[in-house]
């Protein structure tokens, strides 16, 4: 499965949006439901489903903001997601806010997640890289430095 942000026109609405690539199927689209101040005059929020299937585990999806959005984790008990994916564009200390958060959620929720971070410039900003990832008990268990790499993850 291969995931990729990206601005997406539907409907005559642009959104920020997650194309989701799995084999033999056709691509499927995750649009962020709550978007933060600063995108609201550029982009539309979309309430579509933010759990995908993949290789009979059940994936809960966040694009960045979202992962601080209280009511984007309110199903996270009914839904009981495998794995929570959160794709970011964050520096340093937005990283660490994140880490945290992440780390909260898996600790709470006794789920394992994954974060994604950008390297390079991003909007002015210059993203940290670092992308880690928490078993369901909350430990870390990889993370990568600030330079483009490949982060592989066993979840069993």
């Amino acid at each position: 499965m291969i995931l990729l942000g990206l601005p997406l026109k539907m409907d005559h609405d642009l959104h920020i949006a997650m194309a989701i690539f799995q084999p033999e199927k056709e691509i499927q689209y995750y649009c962020k439901r709550y978007l933060h101040e600063d995108e609201v005059p550029f982009f539309q929020p979309k309430k579509n489903a933010s759990i995908i299937q993949f290789q009979q585990k059940t994936i809960k999806l966040a694009v960045c903001y979202e992962i601080s959005v209280d009511e984007h984790l309110e199903d996270l008990n009914s839904e009981k997601p495998d794995l929570f994916i959160a794709s970011v564009a964050k520096h340093k200390k937005g990283m660490k806010i994140a880490e945290n958060r992440l780390q909260y959620i898996s600790k709470n929720y006794k789920i394992p997640v994954l974060l994604v971070n950008n390297t390079g410039l991003a909007d002015g900003m210059n993203c940290c890289g670092n992308s880690f990832a928490f078993n369901s008990s909350a430990k870390k268990i990889a993370q990568l430095n600030t330079e483009e790499s490949l982060l592989i993850i066993n979840l069993e």
